[in-house]
């Protein structure tokens, strides 16, 4: 039997300037500047100065500094709870996605003063602003932000032979929706929650009001589809792959769909949740073809 993997966690304040430097710059992701900006107003006062990546990176150290009893506590407890509860959760993402690690695999997690939590090969970040403002509306913790990051990794690794056999690619659009719907439905399953400790979590912001329509049926939020999905093949015993690869080649059909989506989004962000008509647009349901049965 293989073992669950280790999470170790990271203070490091010149590797989170750096990813601050990058998402204020992402061109995929431009609702990300602007959010982080709002949440560090002294950065947005220097926007557009030839020296701004020195006071991103000044800025940071300097933030480091000032909260760091705050940072440190954050830490402790997120320790605790990863030798209380991390391998549990782990082995429950395991039975979910029927995925076994290699003996000795690491993650690494590093606190991060982004607005969002990021992943990368073996990494993650963990947001703090939540906890430092208390604004969390749903309670998150670096164990549930890892597992959810953890998971997305994994759906990388199964996405390419999915891939690869049916000769498409998925594009990034249509990537971004189905990691975030099938995460979001996986943590919101009853054991999760148990084991995390959390309450439902709608998920990523644009991912709330994605609907689909089944054929001769009602409309579904995307989410609330592939939970039922989850939670059926395991009662019917249905290997992971078999469920991502229906998953994999109804989002493909509909990536046209999911490009309106993204850019509706990347242009307006939240502003879409206060606005009658833009929201309408968003909440436009998707014609799903239900491929793979």
């Amino acid at each position: 039997m293989h073992k669950s993997p280790t999470i170790t966690i990271h203070i490091d304040p010149e590797k989170d300037a750096k990813l601050l430097w990058e998402f204020l710059n992402h061109p995929q992701f431009p609702q990300l500047r602007t959010s982080n900006l709002v949440m560090h107003p002294h950065l947005k006062e220097s926007v557009g100065k030839e020296n701004f990546e020195e006071i991103v990176h000044a800025y940071t150290k300097s933030f480091y500094v000032e909260h760091a009893q705050e940072i440190e506590l954050i830490y402790k407890q997120s320790k605790n709870l990863l030798e209380q509860k991390g391998s549990l959760a782990l082995q429950e993402l395991s039975r979910l996605m029927d995925y076994e690690w290699v003996t000795g695999t690491n993650y690494n997690a590093y606190i991060s003063i982004l607005t969002v939590s990021t992943f990368d090969d073996g990494i993650f970040t963990y947001s703090i602003l939540g906890e430092l403002y208390k604004r969390n509306a749903v309670k998150k913790s670096l164990l549930s932000v890892g597992i959810h990051e953890i998971s997305h990794l994994i759906f990388f690794e199964l996405l390419k032979p999915i891939e690869q056999k049916h000769r498409i690619k998925l594009h990034q659009d249509g990537r971004y929706f189905l990691k975030e719907a099938l995460t979001t439905a996986m943590l919101n399953t009853e054991t999760f929650r148990s084991i995390l400790e959390t309450e439902p979590d709608p998920g990523n912001p644009e991912i709330r009001k994605l609907y689909i329509t089944m054929p001769h049926d009602a409309n579904i939020l995307f989410i609330e589809y592939i939970k039922g999905l989850i939670i059926q093949s395991k009662i019917d015993k249905v290997p992971f792959t078999t469920l991502l690869e229906k998953l994999v080649l109804n989002t493909h059909a509909i990536e046209k769909s999911l490009n309106e989506k993204r850019a509706l989004w990347n242009k307006h962000g939240s502003a879409i949740f206060k606005d009658v008509a833009l929201l309408a647009a968003y909440e436009a349901s998707i014609p799903f073809a239900n491929k793979g049965d």
